[in-house]
């Protein structure tokens, strides 16, 4: 019952919370990226709409593949992730991977799952400045959800 609750949240203010956890994560530190993440996603369960959102684009893709594909260079030679054009692509793909990080660093227990995420798809050997880069993806993510939810 308690869980029925939370999720009939439609209010503005819990989509405007989302957009402020999204702000937040897209400028963290690594050191405080976890507990960003899992804001992002609570916010994300609090609200029906978002959460039918992340449900109807998570439906049926392959993450690594759509991460793969999506993988690039930046202006210093290192690896980043590039925002898929299609909007409910770039939403599933997102948050999958922060559904993926957070559910891993519970079972695991340690910063290692994102650090090894930063280090694969980022590459830099500065996880702050990983973090900005990854930061970006977060960016477009919020924008194209709440693109998503307006129709």
């Amino acid at each position: 019952m308690y869980k029925l609750d939370i999720i009939q949240n439609n209010s503005s203010s819990s989509i405007k919370d989302f957009g402020v956890a999204c702000d937040e994560l897209s400028t963290a530190k690594y050191i405080l990226a976890e507990a960003k993440i899992s804001k992002v996603l609570k916010t994300i369960v609090v609200n029906s709409k978002l959460y039918t959102l992340m449900g109807q684009v998570c439906n049926g893709f392959d993450l690594i593949a759509i991460l793969d594909n999506h993988r690039a260079k930046n202006e210093d030679g290192f690896d980043t992730i590039l925002p898929p054009q299609e909007a409910p692509t770039c939403v599933g793909m997102v948050f999958r991977l922060l559904y993926k990080l957070d559910t891993e660093k519970s079972n695991e227990g340690s910063k290692e799952i994102l650090k090894d995420f930063l280090s694969k798809y980022y590459n830099s050997q500065d996880l702050n400045a990983s973090m900005l880069e990854f930061g970006l993806l977060i960016s477009v993510f919020k924008q194209k959800a709440l693109q998503l939810l307006a129709g």
